[in-house]
């Protein structure tokens, strides 16, 4: 026998047994479309935060269209966008230029005042009783057989993500997590999230609890939104998001694995933020049908997405204020309504700075030398296990006790990084560091808050030139700014 006939030979057996390992796999994974479920959630209010829910109406669609029953999907969005007054388009939400209506036909189980941290965390759970008399009292429902898909979207920041009511911390997400599978809720899961830092959410997932998450970006880079530049509106959608679910529209889902998808997403996204994956590789094999459906898709997979890669996306911490720009260039110029956009960007920028001087204050009575509170204000750690408790007890006592009002609050979210590394410090105790932040935050401000246009330019370029057109607008001259030498100068 010839060594070529003995090579093919071997080559073939091997072939085989490949085969019937992912053959066997996929049949010991493959469960029907009863026992697939799935939690959308959105958790921002606000018009500027249109994005959001236009995510997660078009993501409902996905997964009814490719089989999931209603009964087995649990959605929670404010539900203040499409009847929203200033919504040209009343009653409808989109997720792309000219695109359908993807708030038609979507049923909402939790709207309002019920899209909360706790009642999340009743759905994600199970716990029926936790939620009686609340919205449709859903929750999920799911068993050892079943897989479940849970999607996020909304701001986040190092080591949380954000709600109406509150934030999640990934010490509580975690927890949260570990507890389903204790509690033999699942045998799979999928999590999507779309938040800016929401690679620090999953650093501590097990890898043995069965779970593949995948993120918008790492735990030190912003998401980004997309689809900004349409008149009246504000951004439609998340890029990753977007990336995700135009994926499933253009392909068949039942052939392509998460694996396969996920370097897609990484692919359409890898200019602006790292899409990052965590937990358990194996899961990656896996069809994306598994979890979201596999109904046929009635779409022709070859029909190509326009003008997707041409458009410009904006760091989504960001978005607000380019909206409100783009709102102060529609307008008259002299007008009334000009010059109340312009004092929206201006409380905005103040609320910033109150925030970040703040957060350098408790920095600096606990560190004591200012090359110690840089050391702190300038680094970059990841969130660990056991520092977990620690920065979520901090994180509460700051936005509660220091920050008055919703504006000061979300930015206080974007220091978290810093109470992180504070947490991080081995000679500092939860109880110091607590305490700290009272004697900051209850501190009276001797000196109002002020700008001077030619300080140290920490908003940025693109934030620089926005507050000194708005600025401009007060001394009803034209004004554009630029970072130069670290000074962000208006002229």
């Amino acid at each position: 026998m010839s060594f070529i006939v003995i090579t093919f030979k071997i080559f073939l057996i091997l072939f085989m047994l490949t085969f019937r390992r992912i053959y066997a796999f996929h049949k010991r994974n493959h469960i029907s479309n009863q026992n697939k479920w799935a939690v959308l959630i959105a958790g921002s209010t606000e018009w500027e935060n249109y994005r959001h829910q236009a995510d997660v109406c078009h993501a409902y669609h996905i997964v009814r269209r490719h089989g999931i029953p209603r009964e087995n999907i649990i959605t929670m969005m404010y539900d203040d966008i499409a009847r929203n007054e200033r919504n040209p388009f009343p009653g409808k939400i989109f997720n792309k230029p000219g695109g359908p209506n993807v708030y038609k036909g979507v049923h909402i189980d939790y709207r309002g005042k019920d899209v909360s941290v706790q009642n999340f965390l009743n759905v994600l759970l199970g716990n029926a009783e936790g939620m009686k008399g609340i919205g449709s009292g859903k929750v999920l429902k799911s068993g050892p057989n079943d897989h479940v898909f849970i999607y996020f979207t909304d701001h986040g920041d190092v080591g949380l993500i954000q709600l109406p009511d509150w934030f999640i911390t990934y010490h509580q997400l975690l927890k949260a997590l570990e507890n389903m599978k204790n509690k033999n809720m699942y045998r799979k899961l999928l999590f999507f999230m779309e938040a800016c830092h929401s690679g620090s959410m999953f650093q501590q997932l097990p890898k043995n609890i069965s779970i593949y998450a995948t993120t918008a970006a790492d735990a030190h880079q912003s998401s980004y939104s997309i689809y900004c530049e349409e008149k009246n509106l504000p951004c439609l959608g998340d890029q990753y998001s977007i990336s995700w679910m135009e994926s499933i529209n253009y392909n068949d889902i039942n052939y392509m694995t998460l694996d396969h998808q996920f370097e897609i997403v990484k692919k359409l996204t890898f200019t602006t933020s790292t899409v990052q994956k965590f937990g358990d590789y194996n899961i990656g094999s896996m069809t994306v049908a598994d979890f979201i459906g596999n109904k046929p898709n009635h779409r022709k997979h070859h029909e190509k997405k326009k003008h997707y890669d041409k458009e410009v996306t904006i760091p989504s911490r960001e978005a607000d204020f380019h909206y409100l720009h783009k709102q102060l260039n529609e307008t008259t110029p002299g007008s009334t309504k000009q010059k109340h956009v312009a004092e929206s960007i201006s409380k905005l920028f103040l609320d910033m700075k109150f925030v970040k001087e703040k957060t350098k204050l408790i920095v600096t009575i606990l560190t004591g030398t200012e090359n110690d509170a840089n050391e702190v204000l300038n680094t970059k750690s990841l969130p660990e296990k056991q520092h977990g408790e620690c920065f979520h007890n901090a994180m509460n006592i700051l936005i509660k006790e220091c920050y008055k009002t919703e504006t000061q609050r979300e930015h206080g979210l974007h220091h978290s990084q810093k109470i992180l590394n504070l947490c991080s410090q081995p000679q500092l105790s939860q109880e110091g560091i607590i305490n700290a932040i009272k004697n900051a935050c209850n501190e009276v401000e001797k000196d109002e808050v002020v700008i001077d246009e030619d300080e140290e330019c920490w908003m940025g370029q693109s934030l620089c030139n926005i507050f000194c057109t708005a600025k401009g607008v007060h001394n009803n001259e034209k004004m554009r700014g630029q970072c130069i030498n670290e000074k962000c100068l208006c002229n």
